[in-house]
């Protein structure tokens, strides 16, 4: 919680109240607002705010994870391939396979890889780049450390089902999933975390 407390960060709270407070007051439910630079200036802080709010929960959401690890005495990273993984991709979930069931599965296919691409890619990229500006050396992973195991093995999890998925989309399957696909790649994850779980342990 140390630094959703930092004045920067409570000044920012207070803008997005006051901000909040004012869309509040002036629109209205039963018609848009009028197009103009207002709305162009409404649309642009309600932007801002759902990324700070976004940002604000996912530090309590983290602060309240390393609390849960220290209680039950699991490690963070077996928390992050459990807890944080499931609830962050839940929504991705349920969305998807609303989409898929609805005949646009395309799009829900889609959606599945995108989700994860942009948080590997930017998500992780930003971090890392922000790490190695602090930190000389950046993050380093050693076999001996017990909490680099679990990355480890996801990356190279996510690397074998990657290669697997296109593999068997593009050159077995002609670009199209059978059901022995989808079981595979069922057994395939359920694999990964046991085996991530085993080593972490």
């Amino acid at each position: 919680m140390s630094e959703i407390i930092e004045p920067s960060n409570l000044i920012l709270l207070g803008v997005s109240l006051c901000g909040s407070i004012a869309i509040r007051f002036l629109t209205y439910r039963s018609k848009a607002p009028q197009e103009g630079p207002v709305l162009g200036v409404l649309l642009g802080f309600s932007f801002f705010m759902s990324v700070f709010w976004i940002w604000l929960f996912a530090n309590i959401l983290i602060d309240i994870l390393k609390i849960l690890g220290i209680l039950t005495g699991l490690p963070t990273t077996f928390l992050g391939l459990t807890v944080l993984a499931w609830g962050n991709s839940i929504g991705d979930f349920m969305a998807n396979t609303s989409i898929a069931r609805k005949g646009f599965v395309e799009m829900a296919l889609t959606g599945c890889y995108a989700a994860p691409l942009f948080n590997i890619l930017l998500g992780l990229g930003i971090s890392t780049l922000k790490v190695n500006l602090q930190v000389e050396g950046g993050i380093r992973f050693s076999h001996k450390d017990p909490h680099s195991v679990i990355p480890e093995t996801l990356i190279i999890g996510s690397l074998v089902t990657l290669i697997f998925a296109i593999i068997a989309t593009a050159f077995v399957g002609k670009f199209r999933m059978s059901k022995m696909q989808a079981s595979i790649q069922i057994v395939l994850y359920l694999s990964i975390v046991l085996y991530a779980v085993y080593r972490g342990s």
